[in-house]
């Protein structure tokens, strides 16, 4: 094997946690703590609306199902003035018997269904010291088209509509994107 490109390809799993789903055999992060953490989103927006420009277009998208096409299926982001941002509130709660430090880690997941979409991707992370039983409050602010974009196969960073999560440990928050024009 002398190249293995980005996504998958022929059983190749690709180069990036992005679009692997086979099992995981250590978290990231695993083994490097001598505490516990749980975390809680405690705010987050629940829906995120786009007004389009005039002349500004719809750019259409592949799915699995085509059952799951909507009237504007994502925009281009360069022919979008982003000033939207999302902002996340996270506690971290420190149920070990020690002091402990953490990286907190704020994952995007795009809606389900679109072809050749990553599963998940990075877009913030804040290390926090947690002294033993007591909680931090995190905070994060997300530019909407930074942090939910995708690329698609024709190299357009595109926002899709419909329903994207903000992943948190094991915590799952849905955020819904919609476009009127």
């Amino acid at each position: 094997m002398t190249s293995m490109p980005l996504r998958p390809v022929d059983g190749y799993p690709g180069r990036t946690y992005k679009f692997y789903d086979g099992p995981t055999v250590y978290p990231f992060g695993y083994g490097i703590s001598y505490t516990n953490f749980r975390y809680e989103v405690t705010s987050s927006p629940e829906s995120l609306r786009f007004t389009l420009k005039p002349y500004q277009h719809c750019y259409s998208q592949n799915y699995m199902n085509k059952d799951q096409d909507s009237p504007c299926p994502a925009i281009i982001i360069e022919h979008s003035e982003c000033v939207h941002f999302i902002h996340v509130e996270v506690t971290v709660h420190n149920v070990g018997m020690r002091d402990g430090n953490d990286v907190v880690m704020v994952y995007s997941a795009p809606p389900s269904g679109i072809v050749a979409a990553p599963i998940k991707q990075l877009i913030g992370f804040q290390r926090v010291h947690v002294a033993a039983g007591q909680n931090v409050k995190v905070k994060f602010s997300f530019n909407a088209c930074d942090s939910f974009n995708i690329i698609d196969a024709a190299a357009y960073n595109l926002l899709p509509a419909g329903t994207h999560k903000i992943l948190v440990a094991d915590e799952t928050v849905p955020l819904e994107v919609n476009f009127n024009y």
